[in-house]
């Protein structure tokens, strides 16, 4: 992964230095993390994953198989779901409204065979830095409400070309 990401940040004009993750003001619309919620995805491992394994995500807008992952993605085999606040959002440049979220279920290369999950969710309206990021793959996890920001993911996602983000599904 870490060689995908100093590629992709290297092609990108990238390398320096790479936005940490924030968490929502406890005011903030974003900061309510509801595991009953169908459209946003609540943060953190404890509530996120059984989220996830309810299946929620999957009443969004959602690609219509799984594929190979699309360059510069370091995801692997994936299909993206977006929720309707990202799937809506006006075209254009600029920050996604907050609560904008996208699910991947990521697979096997058989792409029948699911073996985690890639989440992100615009949690403040900061330009780039105001992500969630989440990986449960293969045994290991990346949780953006950890201490440590999960800087394999912006190193990869500040070449986006909007607001962090390449989950826009058709």
């Amino acid at each position: 992964m870490i060689f995908v990401a100093a590629v992709t940040i290297a092609s990108c004009g990238g390398g320096g230095t790479t936005p940490a993750t924030v968490d929502a003001p406890p005011d903030s619309p974003a900061a309510t993390d509801d595991p009953n919620s169908t459209d946003i995805p609540p943060r953190g491992e404890d509530l996120l994953m059984p989220w996830l394994a309810a299946g929620h995500y999957k009443s969004w807008t959602c690609e219509p198989a799984p594929h190979a992952q699309v360059y510069p993605s370091n995801h692997g085999d994936n299909l993206a779901c977006n929720n309707s606040i990202l799937h809506t959002a006006p075209a254009g440049i600029g920050n996604y409204p907050l609560d904008a979220a996208s699910v991947k279920e990521l697979y096997a290369f058989d792409d029948v065979t699911l073996v985690g999950y890639s989440v992100s969710r615009k949690i403040t309206d900061d330009l780039g830095d105001g992500w969630y990021w989440f990986e449960a793959k293969d045994g290991k996890t990346t949780d953006g409400m950890a201490t440590e920001p999960a800087k394999v993911c912006t190193a990869c996602h500040q070449c986006a070309p909007r607001d962090f983000t390449y989950a826009i599904a058709p």
